[in-house]
């Protein structure tokens, strides 16, 4: 990622490797990093070139970089300087410019390879522009809009549809293990798109988180893949029969005297795996002593109306079963808790109790759960 910032993050020399191996790069061809800060993946494209006994000038004369930080541009023109020392240091300075690279560039490339800023959705402008200027992109990009398929924005609805078209195959990382200085809640990943093409537009996703590889449209990329997908596939059926969520009754029936209050926030970094998916209590969406409430102590949490007490506990305990941690499971990536990652979670006639047996009978499948404890890691007992 681009610039010297403390804010900014930089691309690591074994990430500019993958970077340059998916490009395909075997021909001396324009290349352009869009955000190219300090130079790292610029630098790495030309040992790339250099090994393949390109000359300086041919290297010099198809690389091209661009960033809105000055000091970074400076520091980005030298390394190349001193990588191709008998070049013109003026088509260099032309060939690496300070400038911002959505509003001001327009030429194509062959190539475009980058980890742009992540900051205020740039990464997925960056994207986006890409796709207009290079017939291969290799880009780095945060995860979360992957994910995610209600209350997208229009910028969102744009990039999955750059993604589906483009990208056929993105490999998913624990940013964690990468930039050790940096927190990150959500995955990021490494997203290819070879000759701007994809027309069946399945994405091969490569899921290091979870040890995970399949193939699949955006609509139904999720996590654990090969061992939840009979369980999604039988959830799926079952809410286009009964199409009634949670998601539909958050802040609905006020009047009610009984309201269970949710945080739009839950789980925290692993400690020892660096991640947040291994922390027991990531796929849960209330704590062990949850108890109804009589009037709302935070108007900016998520709220549930119930007309008794017994209905708001039986809606508390449906929450902790396996089977409503499952269907929050499979729609959340990072630590919010919004309609995105809720929308798969049924709503039930909570008069009654529910226990994970009848739940599971519901969509006709055995809980998934018990042959492998690491999907859900025991929390509420």
């Amino acid at each position: 990622m681009k610039g010297i910032l403390d804010s900014e993050v930089y691309t690591p020399e074994n990430i500019v490797n993958r970077l340059i191996s998916y490009a395909n790069i075997y021909s001396c061809k324009p290349i352009c990093d869009p955000a190219c800060g300090t130079g790292n993946i610029l630098v790495g494209i030309i040992n790339r070139l250099k090994e393949k006994k390109f000359t300086d000038q041919e290297i010099v004369d198809n690389i091209f970089g661009y960033d809105i930080v000055e000091d970074s541009v400076q520091v980005c023109r030298q390394r190349i300087k001193d990588l191709l020392p008998d070049v013109s240091e003026n088509l260099i300075n032309d060939h690496i410019k300070c400038c911002d690279t959505l509003k001001c560039v327009t030429d194509r490339f062959d190539t475009i390879i980058m980890n742009p800023p992540y900051a205020k959705d740039l990464h997925k402008k960056f994207l986006i522009w890409a796709a207009n200027h290079a017939n291969t992109i290799v880009s780095i990009q945060p995860c979360q809009f992957l994910y995610k398929h209600s209350d997208l924005s229009q910028l969102d609805i744009n990039v999955q549809n750059i993604v589906s078209k483009f990208v056929g195959a993105i490999y998913i990382m624990n940013p964690n293990l990468i930039w050790k200085d940096h927190k990150f809640a959500s995955p990021v990943g490494i997203f290819v798109a070879i000759g701007v093409g994809n027309a069946d537009k399945t994405i091969c996703i490569h899921d290091e988180m979870t040890d995970d590889v399949y193939t699949d449209t955006i609509d139904n990329i999720c996590k654990r893949h090969k061992q939840l997908s009979e369980f999604k596939n039988r959830l799926y059926q079952y809410l286009t029969d009964n199409p009634d969520t949670v998601v539909q009754h958050r802040e609905k029936n006020k009047d009610a005297p009984y309201v269970v209050e949710l945080a739009k926030i839950r789980g925290h970094i692993s400690e020892v795996n660096k991640d947040i998916y291994s922390n027991d209590d990531f796929a849960t969406m209330v704590m062990r002593d949850h108890l109804p409430r009589t009037a709302i102590s935070d108007p900016n949490k998520q709220h549930f109306w119930f007309n008794s007490k017994t209905e708001a506990i039986h809606f508390i305990n449906y929450l902790k079963t396996d089977f409503a941690r499952l269907c929050l499971y499979i729609n959340k990536f990072g630590l919010h808790i919004d309609s995105n990652n809720m929308k798969l979670i049924p709503w039930l006639d909570f008069r009654q109790s529910w226990s994970d047996g009848g739940l599971f009978s519901l969509i006709g499948i055995e809980n998934p759960n018990l042959e492998d404890q690491t999907l859900l890691p025991k929390y509420y007992e």
